[in-house]
């Protein structure tokens, strides 16, 4: 389990990172320590291991509005990333310039494209639930009432299949740290990937692996599962692993995670096991 990193400068941390469509660069949270106050940044794959600093991190977005910019998500169709800023989802091109608000996209979080960028799926602020939006401001509901459902991908294969982090609605109020991994293909009831906390799950693009985060261990790792089997961890639990994201080839994975000799986030790459 060797990773490359990307260590952060003095006073900052790293952390939502997702692969360029060609897999050159990452897009990724840049936040000081202590604030939320993040910016999106670009760094070249190339860097990491090498030079490992962050040094060569550049912000992403051109002449974008204010606030805080978060949780990117590359489309692999048409080079555009859907990102928020604040509650709000917006797109770009590829070079970080064309920044536009998503129409109907206020309140929504944790953009992720389905294939052809054809549409979104967010979670609805306050309201724990996943609904797709495509692009002339229509919303429709994914995730059915009994359910809180967090942060979702897209089987891009087969995108009528989703898996979201999130929990049975008992009455009690949502609590993330609660959550597990649940598989969904838009009828009957979500199925419970397994029995075990899970957050943060994300399709490999041929949908045939699914990564999530997970404490089972003790500590954050990244978990693997191939072809719906049980997964395993593929991560060091001394990293905290978070928020992995597949390379377009399905090779690789980025992650954040406390890189060796640190106390805060870096960004790592991690071959996936065979």
């Amino acid at each position: 389990m060797n990773a490359i990193w990307l260590y952060p400068p003095d006073g900052i941390y790293f952390y939502r990172p997702v692969f360029s469509p060609d897999g050159s660069s990452v897009v990724f949270e840049h936040t000081p320590l202590h604030t939320t106050s993040s910016t999106l940044y670009i760094c070249a794959t190339s860097v990491f291991g090498a030079r490992g600093d962050g040094s060569a991190a550049t912000p992403f977005l051109k002449d974008a509005p204010a606030g805080v910019q978060s949780r990117p998500d590359w489309s692999l169709a048409n080079g555009e990333v859907a990102f928020q800023i604040d509650s709000a989802l917006h797109t770009c091109d590829q070079s970080g310039g064309s920044i536009a608000a998503v129409k109907n996209g206020a309140g929504l979080a944790y953009p992720a494209w389905y294939p052809k960028a054809a549409a979104l799926m967010a979670i609805i602020d306050g309201e724990h639930a996943l609904t797709k939006l495509d692009f002339s401001g229509n919303r429709s509901p994914i995730t059915p009432s009994g359910w809180y459902a967090g942060m979702g991908t897209v089987n891009q294969a087969t995108p009528s299949q989703i898996a979201f982090a999130g929990q049975i609605n008992n009455g009690l109020p949502y609590d993330q740290n609660d959550n597990q991994i649940w598989l969904y293909d838009g009828s009957g009831d979500p199925t419970q990937f397994d029995d075990q906390q899970g957050r943060a799950p994300w399709y490999s693009p041929d949908g045939t692996q699914l990564v999530f985060e997970s404490n089972r261990g003790g500590n954050y790792q990244i978990w693997l599962s191939a072809n719906g089997g049980d997964p395993d961890a593929i991560t060091d639990p001394a990293w905290g692993a978070q928020h992995a994201k597949f390379s377009p080839d399905g090779k690789t994975i980025v992650f954040a995670g406390i890189p060796p000799g640190l106390q805060r986030m870096g960004l790592g790459i991690l071959t996936v096991p065979s």
